[in-house]
């Protein structure tokens, strides 16, 4: 079923369940992190970009220490 949709809306569609299951399991920083580096990797992949591991990661770290500055102390 999913071959029949087309690449892009595939990884839109997939970036948003994504997140709403984030958001239904109570956004811990973790799976905040682990949701913003897959959406990293989607978009990395729809522009033609390279994506590294340090990239997204240091990417996700710091979007989520300017949200909450106190997020640094959870685990």
């Amino acid at each position: 079923m999913m071959f029949l949709i087309p690449a892009k809306p595939r990884g839109v569609i997939t970036v948003v369940f994504i997140f709403l299951y984030t958001k239904m399991t109570g956004a811990s920083a973790s799976l905040m992190r682990a949701a913003m580096m897959y959406s990293l990797v989607v978009a990395a992949r729809f522009s033609g970009n390279p994506s590294d591991l340090l990239t997204r990661l240091s990417f996700a770290f710091l979007v989520q220490l300017l949200i909450n500055p106190l997020m640094i102390h959870d685990t």
